[in-house]
């Protein structure tokens, strides 16, 4: 991935939560560029907590809720997607439950949980 970089104080980063990593984080911190504040975007709110020890536990983070439609997704990606649900309907033959079905209608269905709301503590960071 080659990142283009400006003239520039500080930056953000923002990127999308998948297999508990900030996807391109790594990368951006590699740039030398000193980063402001970090935004992840992702649809299980409970994961932000760990996801920001693992990926920036020193900068300020922003959770950011985002949207997933299997619909859209390509290569890899689709074929991992696929093998979840997989085992998300295995998992509830086993041992149904509400969290399970909930998550399995997310995978299924789509879902859209962007909020714009949300960016404000990006924005007040930003601000400061």
């Amino acid at each position: 991935m080659k990142w283009e970089t400006a003239e520039t104080d500080d930056a953000v980063f923002l990127g999308w939560i998948f297999g508990g990593d900030i996807q391109g984080l790594h990368q951006m911190k590699e740039t030398g560029l000193p980063l402001r504040a970090v935004g992840a975007v992702g649809i299980m709110a409970q994961d932000k907590d760990a996801v920001r020890e693992k990926c920036c536990p020193d900068l300020p983070f922003c959770f950011l809720p985002g949207a997933f439609d299997l619909k859209n997704l390509k290569g890899m990606y689709k074929l991992m997607a696929g093998m979840i649900v997989k085992m998300i309907k295995g998992k509830l033959k086993q041992a149904p439950s509400a969290d399970g079905e909930k998550i399995l209608g997310f995978f299924e269905n789509g879902i859209d949980l962007f909020d714009e709301d949300a960016l404000a503590p990006l924005v007040e960071i930003l601000a400061a």
